[in-house]
């Protein structure tokens, strides 16, 4: 490489100069937008919150047992903040892994090589910085919080035992502040579930507005 402008334009680091751009991109955009009094480091992803697609009454974003974000996205900082973090680190990590990789064979490192193993450590890094950046950063929230925003989370079923959604019983699930909140729960198929049972909160009954729906662990 005879300057720096080509190692950051070889083809082998386009992946890590896109990363770069968004980030560049980003922080321009929110410096125009916090002039005028707007900020996309606040912003979190839409979710549609009616989309049903199995036609089982219950809301898609509701079932299962967690959400991919939660696990990229731990520290549950901003979508933006958190794109900005993954470009960034993937970007100098990348970067700083082929300069030494030049160094001491004296030519970059193939992309299709280059890339994976630098998305190894740059996710591992992006879940560590999400969690530190979580506890500095401003939260707007109180501790009141929607008992529809505990879908995913486990719980234990304290009066039962239930089966199906008609078959209803109490459960007790505790949020992010440690708040014990007792629900009236039942199961989302016909499995029989046992008071004492581990479960998790699929999300509201499609038919009966006090009541939730729990599954089985």
């Amino acid at each position: 490489m005879d300057n720096i402008t080509d190692f950051l334009v070889a083809g082998p680091n386009t992946s890590f100069l896109v990363a770069g751009c968004v980030v560049a991109a980003v922080l321009i955009l929110e410096i125009v937008l916090l002039i005028v009094g707007h900020s996309t480091m606040m912003m979190n992803a839409d979710v549609d919150m009616t989309l049903d697609l199995d036609g089982n009454g219950i809301p898609d974003y509701l079932e299962g047992h967690g959400h991919l974000g939660d696990w990229f996205n731990p520290g549950h900082i901003p979508v933006t903040m958190f794109l900005v973090l993954f470009c960034g680190l993937l970007s100098l990590l990348g970067y700083s892994g082929q300069w030494i990789y030049l160094g001491q064979a004296g030519q970059l490192a193939p992309a299709l090589l280059a890339v994976p193993i630098t998305l190894v450590p740059t996710l591992a890094f992006s879940r560590w910085f999400s969690v530190g950046l979580a506890r500095i950063i401003p939260q707007d929230e109180t501790n009141a919080i929607s008992v529809e925003s505990l879908a995913g989370d486990v719980g234990v079923l304290t009066t039962g035992p239930v089966q199906g959604r008609d078959d209803f019983g109490m459960a007790r699930f505790a949020d992010k502040y440690g708040v014990d909140h007792a629900l009236v729960v039942g199961g989302v198929d016909d499995t029989i579930i046992e008071t004492g049972s581990s479960v998790v909160l699929v999300g509201p009954h499609p038919e009966k507005s006090i009541a939730f729906i729990i599954r089985k662990i």
